[in-house]
């Protein structure tokens, strides 16, 4: 996961287990949750719990977004940079191949590309 994204408790609730959340409450605080737990599925059988122990039903809750990792955030924005480097590398050999024979020589960016798990058919 690992996008900053907003979920209406009214529509969806989160997985039960220990997750970073951030909860808005129904007056627009905001709470740092470390789990949302529980012992049901709907209702007031589940609650986030605050970093200070409070609880938080989802009747109490306007909205709840889960906090992404750090690590996970500069991972995703490594990969981004290689897929840019990638990208700029190929259009570049693109237009000097055409220019100069017209022929192209995919396989020179197939490692890369299967670094970055990118599968193509041939």
């Amino acid at each position: 996961m690992s996008e900053f994204k907003w979920h209406m408790m009214a529509e969806e609730m989160p997985e039960k287990g220990k997750k970073d959340y951030l909860v808005m409450g129904p007056n627009g605080g905001l709470y740092l949750a470390p789990r949302f737990e529980g012992y049901g599925e709907d209702g007031n059988d589940v609650w986030f719990r605050d970093t200070r122990g409070n609880l938080h039903y989802p009747d109490k809750v306007l909205a709840w977004a889960e906090v992404p990792k750090l690590e996970d955030r500069d991972a995703q924005e490594s990969e981004n940079t290689k897929l840019r480097e990638l990208c700029k590398d190929m259009w570049r050999y693109m237009v000097r191949s055409v220019q100069y024979d017209g022929r192209l020589y995919p396989a020179r960016f197939l490692s890369r590309m299967n670094e970055l798990e990118i599968d193509v058919d041939a």
